[in-house]
């Protein structure tokens, strides 16, 4: 899959907290400890980090570079998967489907996984969507 760039980018606009937590249990949390909702209900939120006095500001508010869908890399698999990002960040069931949580949830304690997001535009249709950052 050719992942294409929106013009100026990448670019640092948004971030996301580093480290995510699984228990044995299925209970998710942040690396400081704090909870977050259920799988079914827990989301990867994107925080806006732009500083607002950098000269793009006002063109990166633009829904033309709002993070609207996740190129998802997953450590399980060479696929690459495209998910929207409802309000504020995708959901933690679509970064990471059921199948790979329950093997995440019987790794030993200390052993890690990582994923990576390349956000995405949403250009008209569904393959002209045009990456603007990777987070991972």
């Amino acid at each position: 899959m050719l992942i294409e760039y929106h013009d100026l980018c990448p670019f640092e606009k948004y971030a996301i907290s580093k480290e995510f937590v699984v228990d044995k249990d299925g209970n998710i949390y942040y690396g400081d400890g704090s909870s977050l909702p259920s799988y079914d209900n827990a989301r990867i939120w994107l925080e806006d980090v732009l500083d607002k006095e950098d000269p793009n500001w006002v063109k990166f508010q633009t829904v033309s570079y709002q993070a609207t869908y996740s190129y998802v890399f997953s450590p399980f698999t060479d696929d690459i998967r495209l998910i929207r990002n409802d309000s504020h960040g995708p959901m933690f069931k679509s970064v990471i489907p059921e199948d790979e949580f329950t093997r995440i949830q019987s790794m030993q304690s200390g052993e890690e996984v990582r994923y990576a997001l390349i956000l995405g535009t949403s250009k008209v249709g569904i393959y002209n969507k045009k990456a603007i950052t990777i987070i991972g």
